[in-house]
């Protein structure tokens, strides 16, 4: 039994030696068919011995994302191989051989980038081309970056890539085609016209966000100087692109709250005679000409029909006003001495609504009682047993209807009076819901007054956004946020949805850096925005109002 056992093994120990044998025969065979494959592929020869035929090619209108990684490129080329390739434009007609940047003007090329959607890319080779492409700028410089970490890693005297290379990534999870007549949009440079709203960047910004979530591809935007192509759309007037007659006739004939989409010989002109109406042109264009849910079999087919856009021309007034709650020596006055200026700047704008921050027990008293007549109040105190400061809203009871108000504090509990830990005071929003009373539209006024220290500033800022995301209705927002526009807050405001009034229209004169108006962009229009003056002429002295300048917008609702 134990000889038997022995016996067993050895016969065992010995199948594995010959199948081991075998395996690496056949491994070896392997390798030597894989060589002799190998090198029956052809290759291109990007540099041989410090020399190059090629030049690296990149779209006349790339972006500054797409030339530096075309100029990463050269430098990583010469750094490992010791050779400078001349980088080209493609409006710059050669048969040279090319590394091809992103999506330039060779055939071979364009075929090869259909098939990408907006976060793939692709390393490839057609004929004696070299590819390197994405869907975007930033994949294209991702593509570049891929390149240069598996080829150009050490130095080497040659740089040979075999012609059947094909490096792929794709993580676009939906690709739809969106033809306008015979064309595609994806193909389409967007050119943006000079001096229109910043708001307008922000819209094509958003347009081409829709794209890539909708449709798989992103739209490439350029600024009015840039070199004309076949399929553009020219948004605003001032582009430096000829207006056709006919547009021109149309827009004489528009009013400022008309928007035009304009189809013309492989050109769309989303413009209009004032921002709002640009914009109304921009929204209308993403919202029915571009609606996802129309795309069947993977196809949207988009009208090519004119169209004016209108929206409401009924404009309202609001202001934001930080009071001051009291005396600053050699600056303003007491309360009771201001009182007069401060309603003066009041009566002077007439606001529909009105936002008031540092509103204590003596300021709300005063204004109840100067403006209870033609207005109604809402607001909460923030800390009823110490502070008792208020963010109330003051609105015309002749022109709305008091749908719903709420006072909450800017922590995780908004609805018990609280504050953020380490915060010296009770910081609070107050809205007030309002419905036209002879249109029935129906907004939003919020208010508020954020902390100013830096402890406070990254929390107060969150805790409004939150807030604010919970307000289902179009939304007016003022008052004093402690944080000038260069500081991350406001793009943290504006990427959660919420447009600073100073960017939505060209019609903008201010000098307030802590007081601003905010609305949704997809819902309000701003007309105008300007601060008041510092000063007020009261019996013949200039006196201050306050240490803030009040700030007012004109807005319209779509």
């Amino acid at each position: 039994m134990k000889f038997s056992k022995t016996y067993k093994r050895i016969i065992s120990f010995l199948l594995v030696i010959v199948t081991l044998s075998a395996a690496l025969i056949g491994c070896k065979k392997d390798k030597e068919d894989t060589k002799e494959t190998e090198s029956s592929v052809p290759s291109l020869m990007i540099v041989s011995e410090g020399q190059s035929e090629y030049m690296i090619l990149r779209s006349v209108n790339a972006d500054s994302t797409e030339r530096q990684a075309a100029l990463d490129l050269r430098n990583a080329i010469k750094e490992k191989c010791g050779v400078t390739l001349e980088i080209v434009d493609d409006s710059q007609a050669s048969d040279k051989k090319a590394i091809c940047v992103g999506v330039v003007s060779r055939q071979a090329v364009g075929d090869i980038a259909e098939k990408l959607g907006y976060n793939d890319y692709i390393i490839s080779v057609s004929g004696e081309d070299l590819v390197i492409c994405g869907g975007c700028s930033d994949k294209t410089k991702e593509a570049v970056e891929r390149f240069i970490g598996d080829y150009l890693s050490e130095e080497r005297t040659t740089l040979e890539i075999r012609a059947d290379l094909l490096i792929e990534e794709y993580l676009t999870e939906k690709n739809v085609t969106v033809k306008i007549g015979d064309r595609f949009l994806k193909d389409y440079a967007v050119i943006v016209a000079d001096g229109v709203a910043q708001a307008v960047s922000y819209d094509m910004e958003a347009l081409h966000n829709y794209c890539v979530d909708n449709f798989g591809f992103g739209l490439k935007i350029f600024n009015s100087k840039s070199a004309a192509t076949d399929c553009e759309i020219v948004v605003g007037k001032n582009a430096s692109r000829d207006i056709p007659t006919e547009l021109e006739t149309l827009l004489a004939e528009c009013s400022d709250n008309e928007g035009v989409i304009y189809f013309a010989e492989g050109k769309i002109w989303l413009t209009g005679n004032s921002d709002a109406a640009i914009r109304e042109a921009i929204l209308t264009f993403k919202e029915v000409y571009l609606d996802s849910n129309k795309a069947a079999n993977g196809v949207l087919n988009v009208s090519t029909e004119d169209k004016i856009c209108e929206f409401s021309d009924k404009e309202y007034t609001v202001m934001s006003f930080n009071l001051l709650f009291e005396k600053i020596d050699g600056w303003c006055g007491t309360p009771e001495e201001r009182t007069e200026a401060v309603l003066t700047h009041i009566r002077t704008v007439s606001p529909d609504i009105l936002g008031a921050q540092e509103c204590t027990e003596y300021w709300y008293g005063a204004l109840c009682e100067a403006l209870g007549d033609e207005y109604g109040v809402v607001g909460e105190m923030n800390d009823p047993k110490g502070q008792k400061w208020r963010n109330p809203i003051f609105y015309r009871k002749d022109k709305f209807e008091l749908v719903e108000t709420k006072t909450l504090w800017l922590t995780k509990t908004p609805t018990i009076k609280s504050k953020y830990t380490g915060s010296v005071q009770y910081r609070i929003l107050t809205y007030a819901v309002l419905k036209d009373k002879e249109t029935g539209k129906t907004f939003a006024h919020a208010n508020t007054h954020l902390g100013f220290e830096a402890a406070e500033k990254p929390h107060h800022w969150k805790y409004l956004i939150e807030l604010l995301d919970k307000i289902n209705y179009p939304i007016v927002l003022t008052g004093d946020f402690n944080a000038v526009r260069t500081e991350v807050y406001h793009t943290q405001i504006r990427e959660a949805g919420y447009w600073n009034s100073i960017d939505m229209t060209s019609d903008c004169v201010t000098d307030s850096t802590l007081d601003f108006v905010f609305v949704t962009p997809e819902s309000v229009h701003v007309i105008k925005h300007y601060s008041m003056p510092r000063t007020v002429n009261i019996g013949g002295v200039d006196m201050r109002p306050s240490d803030h300048p009040a700030v007012v917008t004109n807005f319209c609702l779509r």
